[in-house]
C-alpha cells in the first residue's frame, strides 16, 4: 500500500510538472518573479546600506571600527542560526507561511533600527535581521517549485540581478537620507520592500510540490489550475490592449 501511494505521488508530480510546463511564462509566473525579486532586493538593500553607514555609527555611538565591522558578523551569525530552523519550518508548515513570517520579521527589525537607544540594541536587531535572512533561500526554493522545469535554471539565476539593483539603490539614497535624517533612516529603508513582499505573499500560491509531499493533492492541483487561469486572463487582457492599439 505504501508503495502504491508513492507511485501515485510520483505520477501526480509528473502531471503537475507537465501542467506548469504547458503554462510557460505567463502573468502568474511574472507575479511570482516580482515577489522573489522584491525579497532578494530587500535583503541586498539592507546589507549594502549597513556597509555605507558604518562611519556615521562610529561617530554617533563612539564605537571602534572593529565594533562597527562586527555588525556584519552578527548578521551572518544570525543567518547560520536561522537556516536550519526556518528550513525545517518551511518543510513542516509550508513555504508560503514561512515566507510571510520572515518578511514581517525583516520589516520589524529594519524599522526598529530607527529607535535603537544603544549600539547593543542595534546589534541585537542586526542579529534578528540575520536570523530572518534564510528568507532568500526559502523564497528561491518556493519559486523553483512553481516554475516550469525548462525555465527554472535561467530565471532562478536571473534573480541575482536584484542584488545589483539593491547596490545602486543603496548608494544613490544613503547619502541623501543621511544628510537630512541621520544614519538610522537608511537602515530602516528596507522595511518598505519587506512589507510589500509580505502583502504580495498573501496572494501567492503554496508550492504544489510541498502540498503533494504532505498529502494535500487536491490543493496542489488547485494551485496549478489557478495559475493557469491567471495566465489566461493575463493573455486576454494583453490581446485586448494590443487590439486597441492596432
Amino acid at each position: 500500500m505504501h508503495w502504491e501511494e508513492e507511485e501515485g505521488e510520483r505520477a501526480l508530480l509528473l502531471q503537475l510538472d507537465a501542467g506548469l510546463a504547458e503554462q510557460g511564462l505567463g502573468l502568474a509566473q511574472v507575479a511570482l518573479l516580482a515577489l522573489v525579486a522584491t525579497v532578494t532586493f530587500t535583503s541586498g538593500l539592507e546589507l549594502y546600506l549597513l556597509s555605507l553607514v558604518g562611519l556615521d555609527m562610529q561617530c554617533f555611538w563612539h564605537i571602534s571600527p572593529s565594533q562597527a565591522a562586527a555588525l556584519f558578523t552578527l548578521v551572518f551569525l544570525g543567518k547560520c542560526v536561522g537556516e536550519p530552523i526556518w528550513g525545517a519550518a518551511s518543510d513542516a508548515w509550508g513555504r508560503r507561511p514561512v515566507i510571510i513570517a520572515l518578511c514581517v520579521i525583516t520589516a520589524i527589525t529594519a524599522s526598529a533600527s530607527v529607535f535603537s537607544p544603544s549600539f547593543w540594541t542595534f546589534a541585537a536587531l542586526r542579529f534578528a535581521f540575520g536570523f530572518a535572512l534564510p528568507l532568500d533561500n526559502i523564497v528561491i526554493v518556493w519559486l523553483l517549485e512553481l516554475l516550469p522545469s525548462n525555465l527554472r535554471g535561467v530565471l532562478g539565476a536571473a534573480i541575482g540581478v536584484c542584488w545589483v539593483g539593491a547596490s545602486v539603490t543603496a548608494i544613490s539614497t544613503a547619502s541623501w537620507l543621511m544628510s537630512r535624517y541621520g544614519w538610522q533612516y537608511p537602515v530602516a529603508l528596507a522595511a518598505l520592500p519587506a512589507l510589500l513582499a509580505a502583502l504580495m505573499s498573501l496572494a501567492a500560491p503554496e508550492s504544489p510540490m510541498w502540498l503533494v509531499a504532505n498529502g494535500r493533492h487536491k490543493e496542489a492541483e488547485g494551485a496549478v489550475r489557478r495559475m493557469g487561469e491567471l495566465n489566461r486572463r493575463g493573455a486576454a487582457i494583453l490581446a485586448c490592449y494590443c487590439c486597441g492599439r492596432g
